[in-house]
């Protein structure tokens, strides 16, 4: 009798994946929508700069497909599975924006990275239940 834990169906890999991607794209959307944002107390001009902005709109359609896409990965893979793996989308957003958009990267971000990479790992470790 294995003892071996259940394989993800290649399905819910790619789900996973796309989902990080996904994220990483909103999260990077969302900043430069808000980047466009004038310092105002004005609400009305808020939703009027954030309306005007093509990255709101992007940003929008990204999480219509996020929303699809994850509906998908759920049916082949436990929650308490798969929505743990979506943390690494916080390295990859800390990395484009260190890169891309110049943000510092302080050592604290780093400790934190190492920590959310570590949780990661253990939970990939886990026993999970599959659809196959």
């Amino acid at each position: 009798m294995s003892t071996s834990k259940p394989k993800i169906p290649p399905a819910a890999l790619l789900g996973i994946f796309v989902a990080l991607v996904l994220d990483t794209v909103i999260q990077i959307t969302w900043k430069l929508a808000a980047s466009a944002v004038p310092p105002s107390d004005s609400y009305v001009s808020l939703a009027a700069t954030v309306l005007a902005s093509p990255y709101f709109y992007t940003a929008m359609a990204l999480f219509a497909l996020q929303l699809f896409n994850w509906v998908k990965v759920l049916s082949h893979i436990d929650l308490s599975f798969a929505q743990p793996m979506t943390a690494l989308s916080y390295v990859s957003v800390l990395t484009y924006s260190s890169l891309y958009l110049h943000e510092r990267v302080s050592l604290t971000h780093s400790i934190g990275i190492f920590f959310i990479l570590g949780g990661v790992l253990l939970i990939s470790k886990t026993e999970h239940k599959t659809a196959l």
